[in-house]
């Protein structure tokens, strides 16, 4: 399969049967995957970066210029041999150009599997999410369309409307924001 330019996605394409999709069953071997009952998981970690308190809280969010095509928090693939905050701190940066001042993982003593479809193939992905505050001005990258804080209600609203990719719509469940 060959990366092409289709409407500003990343799309393959099939050389032997020319389909074309935003996903592709990619090993590069830099990701950890494995499979597990028959499917692919890959581990990511993400965070969820917050300015403001009480009804003054927001959230850093950013809609996904790539498949699948939804608003998410900064987030990654965890490479082989990496520290999953290690990666989220990295993550944070490259996606959004801020730099995290302080995170706590949420969960550490549960094996947090979500439903996640990514454009490398799996369907599932092993979880380490992280809540912290960050500093400096969000910025885009090549990986985003949008990015900016949005408010509870704006989350809410995001939500109903399908448009959190489905890990950050459970994270934001558990913490009772949607």
């Amino acid at each position: 399969m060959r990366a092409l330019g289709v409407e500003e996605e990343e799309a393959f394409s099939c050389p032997a049967c020319g389909a074309v999709s935003p996903r592709a069953f990619l090993f590069d071997g830099r990701a950890r995957a494995w499979f597990e009952g028959g499917e692919l998981l890959h581990e990511s970690a993400g965070a969820v970066i917050r300015r403001g308190g009480g009804r003054g809280r927001r959230t850093l969010l950013f809609l996904r210029s790539r498949y699948p095509r939804l608003y998410t928090i900064p987030a990654g693939h965890v490479e082989q041999g990496a520290d999953p905050e290690a990666e989220m701190r990295r993550e944070v940066e490259e996606e959004t150009g801020l730099v995290m001042t302080h995170a706590a993982r949420l969960w550490p003593d549960e094996r947090l599997v979500l439903q996640d479809s990514c454009r490398r193939g799996a369907e599932i992905h092993l979880w380490n999410a992280y809540e912290g505050e960050a500093e400096g001005v969000p910025r885009l990258s090549d990986e985003g369309r949008v990015v900016g804080w949005y408010y509870d209600e704006e989350i809410r609203e995001l939500a109903a409307s399908r448009m959190l990719i489905a890990p950050v719509e459970e994270i934001f469940r558990r913490l009772g924001m949607v």
